[in-house]
């Protein structure tokens, strides 16, 4: 559920087998061969093309803060392995990526046509919008099992735009938390004693439907089979006898 960042490339080795392909399909038909100079004026055509674009995608994307590259660092070095983060900022994916633990939150925007995972998530993020804009206890932190909540004023400190609300202030006034660390806009509390509930279930495997993938392989191999085998030119010769 998480791969949607990595669209881009996906499309690009893609569309780059799909060149491939149907050169080597042309030679064989038109029984002539491809000069190696035309494989690297496309690799070059491909990459001036393609390079703005790459460069324009990613160009948007926010910069972490040094307060927030530092509450990423503390949490790292004081989380242990198992441990659950909470987050108000939505990011997808730099808590688990700096951190190495688990942020039940993250990719919870799901790209996926599963509606009872997406019911799940929907769920799962006006709670956790519901806590942090009105935290008064640790009971849905203990739902989640949850062990440090990382809390920022403004998400663009963790590198993103997205927040469920709330603030400092708020999360530090609620009873049972301990502030581990803080900086300029951003504190890591720690739940002591946290509950190990799997309160999430992690139902973010893929969803495939089986019989409809092979239909499908199925159904475009015997396309191109029937495009392919009538197009194709005979040899020189075939088919004679030879003396």
């Amino acid at each position: 559920m998480r791969f949607g960042q990595y669209l881009p490339l996906l499309v690009g080795l893609g569309v780059t087998v799909a060149i491939a392909g149907y050169l080597r399909a042309w030679a064989w038909l038109a029984e002539v061969r491809i000069p190696r100079a035309f494989a690297l004026m496309a690799a070059l055509a491909g990459i001036v093309w393609l390079a703005p674009q790459a460069t324009a995608r990613y160009a948007t994307e926010l910069d972490i803060k040094p307060a927030g590259r530092s509450a990423l660092e503390a949490l790292r070095e004081m989380g242990a392995g198992g441990d659950m983060v909470l987050s108000n900022a939505l990011t997808t994916g730099t808590i688990e990526s700096f951190t190495g633990l688990e942020a039940p939150l993250e990719g919870r925007q799901p790209l996926i046509e599963d509606p009872a995972f997406l019911a799940s998530a929907n769920r799962l993020l006006l709670a956790a919008h519901e806590w942090f804009a009105h935290p008064t206890d640790r009971a849905f932190l203990d739902r989640l099992g949850v062990r440090w909540v990382l809390v920022a004023d403004a998400p663009t400190t963790l590198g993103t735009a997205g927040t469920l609300g709330g603030g400092v202030a708020q999360a530090e006034a609620v009873a049972g938390l301990r502030v581990a660390w803080s900086g300029a806009g951003v504190a890591l509390l720690e739940v002591p004693d946290p509950v190990k509930a799997a309160a999430v279930t992690d139902v973010s495997r893929p969803v495939v439907n089986l019989p409809r993938v092979l239909g499908v392989a199925a159904v475009g191999v015997g396309l191109g089979g029937l495009i392919v085998v009538p197009l194709r030119r005979r040899r020189p010769g075939a088919g004679r006898e030879t003396a």
